[in-house]
């Protein structure tokens, strides 16, 4: 689980953009510093 979630990390740090619903990838990018886009719709 802890490779998992590293890698995801790295993605996100590699990332120009992330595009992600109000869940736990746009929080990464939030703390990494990389821009993103999150959708709430339906709530």
């Amino acid at each position: 689980m802890a490779r998992q979630a590293l890698s995801l990390c790295k993605t996100i740090y590699q990332s120009d953009l992330v595009i992600a619903n109000d869940c736990g990838p746009s929080h990464i990018a939030q703390c990494l510093g990389t821009p993103f886009w999150a959708s709430t719709k339906g709530r």
